[in-house]
């Protein structure tokens, strides 16, 4: 039985496409189908590995406005990092990882441990694995209101979660998931009943927690 840890990694978080499909380029203004996680503040790349920053993104008319010329004629957005472990792993493995915060998001966290349940011998299912993964990206909090944090922040992790589960529906290892559950955290951090309190990772990050149930069926995730 192959380590879920893997499993996520290989068959769902490195099969998200970093591609956006072009709609129309004019100049600064790419038009695409989807957006996905583009943000502003962040970089596209074109397929010269030329890096453009992003200095607006319409998630309504699907458009991204670039600081210069766009003079590619393909998308490509940052990979997420893959974390994974207990909070205090995670917060110190992501704190070694570079002191350039704007380098190490956005990340897509696996919390460990998961509870898995396996099936016997009779059934097609090799297993199902109770996850809950966080998708997160930085916000400014001197000068964002929580109106900001959804502007800017929530709907491009929000369609990451969306490509996510996009990649999941697509993989035939995968039987089909029905119980998805979701929640938006403006700040990733501990709660009392005033709200959040203490970041749980040293970073000012807002997120989406998402869990679900994901069935395995047996012998699909054979790599040999």
């Amino acid at each position: 039985m192959e380590d879920i840890v893997n499993i996520v990694k290989r068959e769902i978080i490195d099969k998200m496409s970093l591609k956006l499909e072009i709609k129309s380029i004019v100049t600064v203004l790419i038009t695409v189908c989807n957006p996905k996680w583009a943000r502003v503040g962040s970089f596209v790349k074109d397929e010269n590995n030329v890096s453009y920053k992003i200095i607006a993104v319409d998630y309504v008319l699907n458009t991204i406005t670039v600081d210069t010329d766009f003079l590619g004629t393909e998308v490509y957005l940052k990979a997420p990092i893959f974390l994974y472990g207990t909070p205090l792993e995670v917060n110190s493995e992501w704190g070694l990882l570079t002191k350039i915060e704007k380098d190490k998001i956005p990340f897509i966290w696996l919390i460990l441990p998961a509870n898995e349940v396996p099936f016997g011998r009779e059934s097609s299912i090799e297993r199902e694995a109770e996850l809950r993964l966080i998708f997160s990206d930085n916000r400014l909090v001197t000068s964002w209101k929580i109106k900001d944090i959804h502007n800017f922040r929530v709907q491009s992790l929000l369609n990451m979660v969306e490509e996510f589960k996009k990649v999941i529906v697509q993989n035939p290892i995968f039987k089909t998931v029905t119980d998805y559950r979701q929640k938006v955290l403006d700040k990733l951090g501990t709660e009392s009943e005033k709200g959040f309190i203490n970041n749980i990772i040293d970073a000012n990050l807002t997120s989406v927690d998402l869990r679900l149930t994901l069935p395995i069926y047996k012998g699909m995730n054979c790599i040999c």
